[in-house]
């Protein structure tokens, strides 16, 4: 029931953004608050004949020229990303139950496959890159994915970053997904490399380091690595999130032991 909550609270945003620009009717009728979210369907791409109401289908009709040259462009580029990345949420979770949520975010005609029942896919975020408008109300956005993914009874896997591309147009009720999911280009850039030359810093800049670090979670007997790069310092340490797992994190600071950003 995780997965439905996560969908109603992207199609509050979704209604946040654009309450004054248009109204934001649920998509489905299990979106609507109920005291029995336990028997709202979850999400996959099958959908089971005769399993509830049907969905109520999101409104394709374009709003005139004159209300879409009305519109903000921040708050549309906002209103379609939300949806986008609400939609790629909703396709890419798979968890063998079905769900009307994923068919009525698509156009009337599109196929939805139905996927193996022993596939099993969760998506660990789905991010907005970029939102490109390509027409006068319609939108390409590309958003980024981090998802975990598994079959019958074994681990999950952690799936590479992946970049998709979402055609979103704007209708009288909002934003609508014209089409199924596009893989895109995932680019990644890298910053020179550090010059770093290991030295032992002043009292100040350890002192004021350790202080950042242990409110991160820095055990008290955990040493530090400290590096001189100009006229700042790196220091680097082990922190351990809840679960007692370490993560090497670098602090930056001058020589008065305050913290700036890393040079790049």
């Amino acid at each position: 029931m995780m997965v439905l909550a996560g969908a109603v609270v992207v199609a509050a945003v979704v209604a946040s953004a654009t309450r004054t620009l248009w109204p934001a009717p649920p998509l489905t009728a299990d979106l609507a608050p109920s005291s029995t979210v336990e028997s709202a369907p979850s999400s996959t791409h099958a959908v089971l004949s005769g399993a509830g109401e049907a969905p109520v289908e999101a409104s394709a009709s374009p709003v005139t020229e004159a209300d879409l040259r009305a519109i903000s462009p921040d708050d549309a580029a906002r209103a379609v990303t939300a949806h986008a990345e609400w939609f790629l949420s909703e396709w890419l979770t798979i968890d063998g139950r079905p769900s009307d949520t994923t068919p009525a975010l698509l156009p009337a005609g599109v196929d939805v496959p139905v996927i193996d029942a022993s596939a099993r896919s969760f998506v660990e975020s789905a991010v907005g890159l970029s939102a490109e408008e390509v027409g006068l109300g319609s939108w390409e956005v590309a958003v980024l994915v981090r998802s975990l993914s598994a079959f019958g009874d074994g681990d999950y896997l952690r799936v590479p970053a992946r970049v998709f591309l979402v055609t979103v147009g704007i209708g009288d009720d909002g934003p609508f997904v014209v089409d199924l999911p596009s893989p895109g280009p995932l680019p990644v850039g890298r910053a020179a490399a550090l010059e770093l030359i290991e030295d032992t810093a002043p009292a100040r800049v350890t002192d004021a380091a350790l202080a950042t670090m242990r409110a991160a979670g820095l055990p008290d007997e955990a040493s530090l690595d400290t590096f001189r790069s100009g006229a700042l310092w790196r220091v680097t340490g082990a922190v351990r999130d809840q679960a007692g797992v370490p993560f090497v994190v670098a602090v930056w600071l001058d020589e008065s032991g305050e913290r700036v950003p890393a040079p790049g």
